[in-house]
């Protein structure tokens, strides 16, 4: 079972903003992730969003690790300082990237995680349109019978609208190996971000779904 500390730590990465950071060659790189997730109670195992064209993405790679800091309230900056879309540093600041053995961190922050890469890679991935958050929105909102209503975001509902799309096209559903039988597992990362559009188009409130 996982530690009590590190299952707190993991805890915080619910509501929390996080840097990852890799070294290899003498290189450190970090970025302010848009996800980290926890996706194993058993095992102390996290699931990480890095682009391949980010200059931390080769780092990644060549060194098989990464370390998670988890940003305490008072680290904006450094959350602004790491989130730099489409470009590549040349220096990073000392003060906002400290390397220890291997690890490289935020300082200060409320935990580092040491990450060893087990898998990585994707067999696919689609484009993401606004066009399929409604429906995913009320497929969770009105779930099938004896399954929970679950109030999904624009952007937490992203699996699940990929997922329908990929359902009502044959050769996408072919190209990606499933069918009638798979079980999928989607996640859902945020709740209402707009309620008054949420409740628009879904047609009862974030409330109602949960009530």
């Amino acid at each position: 079972m996982i530690d009590q500390g590190l299952k707190r730590c993991l805890g915080q990465m619910i509501k929390g903003v996080q840097v990852v950071g890799a070294v290899h060659d003498g290189v450190a790189r970090a970025y302010c992730s848009h996800w980290v997730c926890q996706v194993s109670f058993e095992s102390p195992i996290l699931l990480a969003s890095v682009s391949p064209k980010h200059d931390t993405h080769p780092l990644i790679v060549g060194s098989g690790r990464f370390t998670v800091s988890i940003l305490a309230a008072d680290q904006i900056g450094a959350a602004q300082y790491f989130s730099y879309p489409g470009r590549k540093f040349r220096y990073v600041a000392d003060e906002l990237l400290t390397v220890e053995d291997g690890r490289v961190g935020v300082p200060d922050s409320i935990a580092w995680l040491d990450c060893e890469v087990l898998d990585r890679g994707a067999d696919g991935f689609l484009p993401r349109g606004g066009a399929g958050s409604p429906a995913a929105w009320v497929r969770l909102a009105r779930p099938a019978p004896g399954a929970p209503p679950i109030v999904g975001g624009e952007s937490g509902v992203a699996g699940l609208a990929g997922l329908l799309q990929v359902a009502d096209d044959p050769e996408l559903r072919e190209s990606v190996g499933i069918d009638a039988t798979s079980r999928v597992l989607v996640i859902n990362t945020e709740g209402a971000t707009d309620p008054g559009l949420y409740t628009a188009l879904v047609g009862i409130t974030p409330e109602q779904v949960l009530a």
